[in-house]
């Protein structure tokens, strides 16, 4: 199994993470992709992998720290799978530039890497709130075409 948790150092994706921290170690052949996505970071940007050094941000501080709060969400998020099992060498990182919609990028995240799992946080909106906003998970959900879809509340 070849699983993207999509982290964006919410209490809602934390959740996804401390779920996915629970079974993904205990299967034995499981990778995981743990993937933030930022519109910090310009679309034309290469892809970040935190053990690397940190691509060009747009001008501001703010960006910076969002930067640095993603790269330390990550790294948490793995030291998390790690400690209830396993190795290091299966999981990924990455922090991506936003392109189309949070959504529609995880989607396309997981099938560029080849996942078959998506793991996503789900924020408690109510009815009338979801008809008008939408959601991340629920955008998951619809472009998931032969994707499972984790959605953890």
């Amino acid at each position: 199994m070849k699983a993207l948790i999509a982290l964006d150092n919410s209490p809602d994706s934390w959740r996804a993470v401390e779920y996915s921290a629970g079974i993904f170690p205990r299967l034995p052949d499981s990778e995981v992709h743990l993937l933030s996505l930022t519109p910090g970071i310009p679309p034309g940007s290469r892809q970040f992998d935190p053990a690397s050094p940190p691509p060009e941000v747009h001008g501001d501080e703010d960006h910076q720290q969002e930067l640095q709060k993603l790269r330390g969400a990550l790294e948490t998020a793995a030291d998390l799978l790690i400690r209830n099992g396993m190795t290091a060498g299966r999981i990924r990182q990455s922090i991506q530039p936003v392109r189309i919609s949070l959504g529609q990028d995880i989607v396309d995240e997981a099938a560029k890497r080849g996942c078959d799992t998506i793991v996503v946080g789900r924020r408690g909106l109510s009815l009338a709130r979801k008809l008008l906003l939408g959601s991340v998970s629920s955008e998951v959900v619809h472009k998931a075409a032969g994707l499972t879809v984790w959605v953890v509340e």
